[in-house]
């Protein structure tokens, strides 16, 4: 996906407030050190606001969610550079351009209320109505994305779908899941058989000792989905991006023992709990994997270290074609539409 660099304009436009604020000139060496000095500051204030952090984060994971999704043709920001209208607007995050033809503006916002169940997410009446008045001046859509970051889950909604409480609009997570329109983008669930397994076995079987140490060096290693060898190449990517970023917890590791003979370690990842009558299990939404390669790109010790990470934003997720049919991972896969009865 071809991305365009727009960060020495942006650098710019810091560079131009802060020079007109303070009425500084550009030309002049000291003025151009004291500008230094004030970014500094404003970077400063940034960092020690983890609000604001996690918010521009969130920003930014979108813009990777969307790309690695597939369906978008041009993601724009759009609330950068100067403003001039004539009334009470504010621009949205982004403009999307889908591969269909069809274009909506995009507010992102991130939700992380405290408690077990997220409270309801909400946002002043008069900030939706300037967002409203730019999205009306173009003719464009407007919707709300919404990550909700302790069930790491995103939602696409519209305003019409808030309810008025007082000064503010709300809308409760159950609300925003059931009329989320993220298929709009690409988004789906994904369902596999448990378990999937990563085994690591050494060149010959070894000799058990009655105890100690047991060394040995990986001669072969192999990916399974419900205990059989995963042979396809495109195959093995997907149970592996599954293993790493879906939303199985429950993790084995096992040695494989045969007599007195060791033949390998097997480590599986699968759900807590599931039914097997059914055949699969939920990996999870392709945006929440997707957001969870972002995460774990941009934490260090369990704190933000940047607000994006390198490397094409259209490569953190995996494409599954419309017609695949796996030989060995059976996939089911589940297209939610919205539901706003």
């Amino acid at each position: 996906m071809d991305v365009t660099d727009l960060r020495r304009t942006n650098l710019m436009e810091v560079v131009e407030k802060l020079a007109r604020q303070h009425n500084l000139d550009i030309n002049d060496a000291s003025a151009r050190e004291a500008i230094a000095g004030l970014f500094a500051n404003e970077i400063q204030e940034v960092v020690a606001n983890p609000i604001r952090v996690f918010g521009w984060r969130t920003e930014a994971m979108f813009a990777f969610v969307v790309a690695s999704l597939g369906k978008i043709h041009v993601l724009k920001g759009e609330d950068a550079g100067l403003l001039v209208s004539g009334a009470a607007v504010t621009p949205p995050d982004y403009r999307a351009l889908l591969n269909t033809g069809a274009q909506m503006f995009v507010e992102v916002k991130n939700w992380s209320p405290r408690g077990v169940v997220p409270k309801p997410f909400r946002i002043r009446s008069v900030d939706v109505e300037r967002l409203q008045a730019y999205s009306s001046a173009f003719g464009i859509e407007l919707r709300f994305a919404i990550y909700w970051r302790k069930p790491n889950l995103w939602t696409l909604t519209r305003a019409d779908d808030f309810e008025q409480d007082g000064d503010k609009l709300q809308i409760a997570f159950e609300d925003a899941v059931k009329r989320s329109t993220m298929c709009d983008l690409g988004d789906f669930m994904v369902g596999a058989e448990p378990p999937l397994s990563l085994r690591l076995e050494p060149e010959d079987p070894l000799q058990l000792p009655e105890h100690g140490n047991v060394d040995f060096q990986v001669g072969r290693a192999s990916l399974t989905s419900a205990g059989v060898e995963i042979e396809s190449e495109f195959e093995r990517q997907l149970a592996w991006y599954f293993m790493l970023f879906g939303n199985w917890t429950a993790f084995r590791q096992e040695p494989i023992v045969q007599g007195n003979e060791f033949l390998g370690v097997e480590n599986q990842v699968e759900p807590e709990e599931w039914e097997p009558r059914q055949g699969f299990a939920f990996l999870g939404f392709l945006s929440s994997m997707i957001s969870n390669v972002f995460r774990s790109r941009t934490t260090k010790d369990d704190r933000v270290s940047l607000l994006s990470p390198q490397g094409d934003p259209g490569t953190f997720g995996i494409c599954i074609p419309d017609d695949y049919k796996g030989d060995v991972l059976k996939l089911w896969r589940f297209h939610q539409r919205p539901n706003r009865e």
